[in-house]
């Protein structure tokens, strides 16, 4: 199965930037929205946040086990 990866972020964000790259070195690909440029979902309220095949997940080491199952 194929997971949908998205990461809510900043451009000014440091810790989403990092996640990013954790998300690259580990092969995973993802679509990156910029909240101050694309609309995103209202419950999007800290950066980075991540949703894995519809669910909310707010730090990238569980965006690396759930997309690993």
């Amino acid at each position: 199965m194929s997971n949908t990866v998205i990461i809510y972020g900043a451009q000014w964000c440091q810790p989403c930037k990092a996640a990013q790259e954790r998300l690259r070195r580990a092969g995973v690909q993802f679509r990156y929205v910029d909240v101050e440029k694309e609309p995103y979902p209202n419950w999007v309220q800290n950066l980075p946040t991540f949703e894995v095949n519809g669910k909310a997940m707010f730090n990238v080491e569980s965006v690396l086990k759930e997309v690993k199952k």
